[in-house]
């Protein structure tokens, strides 16, 4: 398909070919000229070195110019740094950092930050910083670590610098690391985390929730005994959780809570039952909750919340119905299955009393009375 035709070529075998005064050729046809074009013939090519400078014009940014310096540090991590000058605005940085340093982890850094140098009472400052931290590690005792961390200076610096509508119109900012191991039915986890969510551009007008950390100790459904028709599962978590949020309009009146702890006890009690092809299955379940603190009438109380309700959640499966077609022409030659699988479920909760008076940190805490038949 393509092809490149030079009368000399300087080969160095397995580092490198520089080859001369060569013409591209596309299904045999010329179609560029390169007086000088370099090939590397290393098993793994990577090489330190400036990259190819980005220049043009931006109605919005301005004239903009700048390069970046690419470092290969060995063969499993490299980094790139670099600058732009943007002529209506100031000039931006940015940097990255790569590492895979055993199998199955790894770690990517990111920044990007903007000094807006525009003088004016009627300007805005539109200058930030953005940083993004991915990465996993094996820890020992079979956990697995990751970590998934993003920093956001102010609301108007991502509108303004943004390269997709999706991020421009995103409001929250999330960071999450833990550590969780799988064994059997249960499930080990450890987190921090960091919820930013932006109400406007003011600053300050920010609700911010945090974990610091959290344990979980949860298990799917298994046998009471052995061979049990009974089975047992539950959520638990104990924790150090904060929030704080504006009650004006613009970032006024802050309401901030201390670190307060939260737990929460949900074990269930699950029963199937099979006759015929028929399945019901009913669960039965108690949520016990304690907070630190409370709300009350827009403060926060330093008095302790309990909160407890009961749970019940049937599901009943008919059996299945299934027909096999031999065709379905002209739309589809083969063979095909459709398959009917009626199914009716009822969810029941009581004993909410105090939701007014609950603190919300994450989806655990909107428990509401619940009388649903689906």
């Amino acid at each position: 398909t393509w092809s490149l035709a030079a009368g000399e070529v300087t080969i160095h075998p397995n580092v490198s070919a520089i080859i001369h005064h060569s013409k591209l050729r596309i299904l045999n046809l010329p179609v560029f000229y390169f007086p000088f074009f370099y090939r590397s013939l290393n098993p793994i090519p990577r090489s330190s070195g400036f990259l190819t400078p980005s220049f043009g014009n931006n109605s919005r940014l301005g004239t903009f110019i700048g390069d970046s310096y690419f470092w290969a540090i060995n063969r499993s991590a490299d980094a790139e740094i670099g600058a732009e000058y943007l002529s209506k605005i100031g000039w931006s940085q940015r940097g990255t950092f790569r590492m895979r340093a055993a199998r199955g982890s790894y770690l990517n850094l990111s920044y990007f930050g903007v000094i807006d140098t525009r003088t004016g009472t009627q300007q805005t400052d539109q200058g930030g910083r953005s940083i993004s931290a991915q990465g996993t590690l094996k820890l020992p005792e079979g956990f697995r670590g990751v970590v998934d961390f993003h920093y956001l200076s102010s609301l108007t610096f991502r509108q303004a610098f943004t390269q997709t509508y999706n991020e421009a119109v995103s409001t929250e900012n999330h960071s999450t690391g833990f550590a969780s191991k799988n064994t059997g039915s249960l499930s080990y986890n450890v987190q921090l985390s960091s919820l930013q969510d932006f109400q406007s551009t003011q600053p300050n007008d920010i609700i911010t929730i945090r974990h610091l950390p959290e344990f979980s100790l949860d298990s799917v459904e298994r046998p009471v005994w052995s061979g049990s028709p009974v089975y047992l599962s539950w959520n638990d978590s104990i924790g150090v959780v904060s929030r704080s949020e504006p009650t004006l309009p613009g970032g006024g009146g802050i309401v901030k809570t201390s670190l307060l702890e939260r737990f929460e006890f949900n074990p269930r009690i699950t029963i199937p039952v099979g006759w015929q092809g028929f399945r019901l299955t009913p669960t039965f379940g108690y949520r016990a909750r304690h907070y630190g603190s409370e709300r009350d009438t827009g403060n926060i109380s330093g008095a302790a919340l309990n909160v407890g309700t009961g749970e019940l959640g049937v599901e009943l499966a008919f059996p299945s119905l299934a027909r096999v077609f031999s065709t379905a022409r002209p739309f589809y030659a083969g063979q095909w299955k459709h398959v009917i699988e009626p199914r009716a479920t009822f969810n029941y909760v009581s004993g909410e009393k105090n939701f007014a008076e609950t603190l919300l940190f994450d989806e655990g805490d909107l428990v509401a009375n619940t009388n649903q038949l689906e």
